[in-house]
């Protein structure tokens, strides 16, 4: 599987094809700017090339911009899926089983680390977080709900008073 990366013309061969793992950069700089990704998976997989754009940020996050140490690297980590829907078969155990010529089995760490931060674990966590969110925007949606039947009964009675006291009025002639 080859990579292609293209940073920031600005930059020395900004143009990069990597032919084999590690599928990574490392350069010195400042600002940021957007990095495509173009990733070509092998002819036997029968899938065609794809691109990715990143929006590569070369500073610290604004609220630790003050406080950051002279030198320390910055991560600039975001997180991708990809999912085949029909891959051939050949394909299919590559994926599943790692590559014939490596004895590596792409799989999610149970686990994050700092070098690491996508786990099971994470996905876990944040799985957990979305079910609280849902639980909490279920409970607003009913209170809500109840609210409004309140305020179409406040409504109505309203309504009515009007009539009466619309009834009650002496005639104009």
């Amino acid at each position: 599987m080859d990579v292609e990366i293209k940073l920031h013309e600005t930059f020395i061969d900004s143009n990069r094809i990597f032919k084999s793992e590690p599928y990574e950069v490392s350069e010195t700089g400042w600002g940021e700017f957007e990095v495509i990704i173009k990733i070509y998976f092998p002819p036997f997989s029968g899938e065609k090339p794809i691109s990715i754009y990143h929006m590569l940020k070369l500073y610290p996050p604004e609220n630790l911009s003050k406080n950051w140490p002279k030198g320390k690297a910055i991560q600039n980590l975001f997180y991708e899926e990809l999912i085949f829907s029909d891959p051939t078969e050949e394909f299919y155990e590559v994926l599943t089983n790692g590559s014939s010529t490596k004895d590596v089995k792409p799989e999610i760490p149970l686990k994050s680390t700092a070098l690491v931060p996508f786990s099971i674990e994470a996905e876990a966590d944040e799985a957990k977080s979305l079910e609280k969110a849902i639980a909490t925007m279920k409970k607003k949606i009913s209170e809500y709900r109840e609210k409004m039947s309140n305020v179409d009964k406040q409504n109505s009675i309203l309504k009515q008073e009007i009539a009466t006291l619309e009834s009650n009025l002496p005639s104009k002639k």
